[in-house]
């Protein structure tokens, strides 16, 4: 793993034996950008006739399930880890997930993900279905969502399945406890090695979750939380040369 080449950058996590890293950096989005992510999203999830909540992820089961009661998924993930109600709890929903289509997140910061992943010189690709593979020049972007939490939401504990995740906080939570004794909670939770990341606007969370790095997001105790997440692949095997261009369909072989 090389580490990306900022400044400000945090590490809470590097495993030599697996390869995995977890890092964050503050300020990775402007305080601006966070606010047009949310305007556009709340805009997705005010139109109610728009079918806007994304039925990708374990967040969409989960609400499902809890339309009738409890989440069975979210319960045995729950279970699994130990972990109280008061952390997370398996009969509140999971937050609202909306999908951006790629132009909304912009050439701009695109280029800055792919900087911070050490791919600058590779183009981004936007497509879900694995069928479509990363290459030399080139790292898939499988998803793109905002999710919005409100209190008492989270996210049971689960990996990602893709090669990494790029996960920026959009706004600020109080950390503090305050006269009724809630916490603001909602801290991105990596029970096994013992990390969280506590959400702070602007800042980005990179960490690798193909396999490992099982997480999930605390129970959110008052006011609201938003994210934009992106899950990326990017490894290839040169076994699978030659490669195709999709755009040009120049074949290539590095």
């Amino acid at each position: 793993t090389t580490l990306p080449r900022y400044s400000n950058i945090k590490l809470h996590h590097l495993s030599g034996l697996d390869d995995d890293i977890i890092v964050s950096i503050p300020d990775f989005l402007s305080e601006y950008e966070c606010d047009t992510f949310i305007t556009h999203s709340n805009q997705l999830i005010s139109d109610k006739d728009s079918d806007s909540e994304s039925d990708l992820y374990l967040n969409y089961r989960v609400n499902r399930e809890v339309e009738a009661g409890v989440s069975q998924e979210a319960l045995d993930l729950i279970q699994e880890q130990g972990l109280t109600e008061l952390e997370l709890a398996a009969n509140a929903p999971s937050g609202f997930r909306t999908h951006l289509h790629y132009s909304v997140i912009g050439d701009a910061i695109i280029h800055r993900v792919l900087e911070l992943l050490g791919f600058a010189h590779r183009k981004a690709d936007f497509e879900e279905g694995i069928w479509v593979k990363p290459d030399p020049r080139t790292v898939i972007f499988r998803d793109q969502t905002v999710v919005y939490y409100q209190q008492g939401e989270g996210v049971a504990p689960h990996v990602d399945g893709k090669d990494a995740t790029v996960l920026i906080y959009l706004n600020d939570l109080d950390t503090d406890n305050d006269a009724s004794g809630k916490s603001a909670g909602g801290c991105t939770v990596f029970p096994e090695i013992g990390v969280s990341v506590a959400p702070r606007k602007g800042t980005a969370v990179l960490y690798q979750s193909k396999k490992s790095l099982l997480h999930y997001s605390e129970r959110l105790g008052k006011g609201e939380k938003w994210i934009l997440q992106m899950l990326i692949d990017y490894q290839y095997s040169q076994a699978h040369a030659p490669f195709v261009d999709r755009t040009t369909g120049e074949i290539f072989f590095e």
